[in-house]
């Protein structure tokens, strides 16, 4: 996989998202974005080897937002899968509009959105980890 600084939805059938730990959620504010703070696993080396970068991911101009999660053992949770489906123009026509849920290991996020951005903050690291933790996502 590449490692370049900025992905969008046009990156998206080479993406995966499986066990990208997420560190936070910041919700609809007034340029009705929804953010996602995660570490990004670029690639799986060895058994307990990971290429990994802290990242930002955006989606643009939310809206029908449905979460649900359930942390009943544990405070953080994994993404399992981001599924995109069922593109239509938006209301005004000038957009093409997408289905957007992001399935975690203990819930889900549902959305429609036009398209999404992810920044990567900073270079992947090897690790052993499947994530890098709260203390280094400076």
């Amino acid at each position: 996989m590449d490692f370049k600084s900025i992905w969008t939805d046009a990156d998206f059938e080479l993406m995966n998202w499986r066990n990208c730990r997420l560190y936070a959620i910041s919700m609809l504010d007034e340029n009705f974005q929804i953010s996602l703070n995660i570490d990004y696993m670029f690639e799986w080396k060895k058994e307990t080897e990971f290429l990994i970068s802290p990242c930002d991911m955006t989606f643009n101009n939310v809206s029908n937002v449905m979460m649900k999660f359930e942390l009943i053992e544990k405070m953080f949770l994994l993404i399992d899968e981001i599924k995109k489906s069922n593109p239509r123009k938006s209301p005004n026509g000038k957009f093409i509009m997408w289905d957007y849920k992001i399935i975690f290991d203990s819930g889900s996020l549902d959305f429609t959105a036009t398209d999404f951005k992810m920044l990567v903050k900073k270079p992947a690291i090897s690790s052993e980890s499947i994530y890098l933790g709260i203390k280094k996502r400076k």
